[in-house]
């Protein structure tokens, strides 16, 4: 959900992926999608910002893509 706020606000979790990759030469884009694609929606957590399940799924999905489209050169 972070990831999310995070994204809405100007800030693309994928941006950054170079950074993390300088951190830890294992963060790999492909590994990333896979991972956020397993990523359950529900239940959400009480939240002081109104966000829906579906919300988060198509967020979640849309990231995974384009994780996997970085993953690809």
């Amino acid at each position: 959900m972070d990831l999310l706020f995070l994204d809405r606000a100007g800030y693309p979790p994928e941006a950054d992926l170079a950074l993390a990759i300088a951190k830890d030469g294992s963060v790999d884009p492909g590994v990333l999608a896979w991972l956020l694609g397993q990523f359950p929606v529900e239940p959400l957590p009480q939240m002081l910002d109104l966000l829906l399940p579906g919300e988060l799924e198509v967020f979640r999905d849309a990231l995974a893509e384009r994780l996997r489209r970085l993953a690809v050169p």
